[in-house]
């Protein structure tokens, strides 16, 4: 089991993408803290993260994960890698959690702040998915295109929000596999 309540910063640094990978492998995961791989100046966009652990993976209601990023938004994998998430669907993944539960207050984003588009978010289980937080891909709001979300799991329960906004662009795309 790891538990994680406190923060953790992979900020990106003109071409270098910050990266955080959180994996328990055998065991589950608790994310209660922040976790933040953003792209805070001008022109960066935003990392990588990823919260895996094939027994599962809980995001608290005060868990924040972000990867977000002023010109644009990066990648953010819950519950799967990030070869996966940046694979799209129908790439397989050698780590996928059995549940993921993503509670009501959670937030993930990846976003762009400024000029970019919306990056993309994969939370993904091999049985359960539960996601009640909040999940954000935006376009920037000077520009820049809606982002890709997908939210899948044998078993899927999506009360909570998913926003691919684009005020200046094309909004982006939401997966729900399957649809509940």
């Amino acid at each position: 089991l790891v538990e994680e309540d406190g923060t953790i910063t992979a900020n990106s640094v003109g071409s270098k993408t910050g990266t955080i990978v959180l994996n328990g492998l055998g065991g589950s995961i608790v994310l209660s803290g922040k976790v933040t791989a953003a792209g805070q100046n001008a022109g960066t966009v935003g990392g990588q993260v990823e919260v895996d652990g094939n027994q599962g993976v809980t995001l608290s209601a005060a868990a924040r994960v972000s990867a977000s990023g002023a010109a644009g938004g990066g990648t953010v994998a819950i519950g799967t890698t990030l070869a996966r998430a940046n694979g799209g669907p129908g790439t397989t993944s050698i780590l996928t959690a059995t549940t993921v539960d993503v509670k009501k207050g959670a937030t993930i984003t990846a976003s762009a702040s400024a000029n970019g588009n919306g990056g993309r978010v994969t939370v993904l289980s091999s049985v359960s998915t539960t996601m009640a937080g909040a999940i954000a891909a935006d376009g920037g709001p000077k520009g820049g295109n809606g982002g890709m979300v997908e939210v899948s799991g044998a078993t899927l329960s999506l009360p909570g929000t998913i926003t691919v906004s684009a005020p200046l662009g094309t909004p982006g795309t939401i997966l729900e596999d399957p649809r509940p």
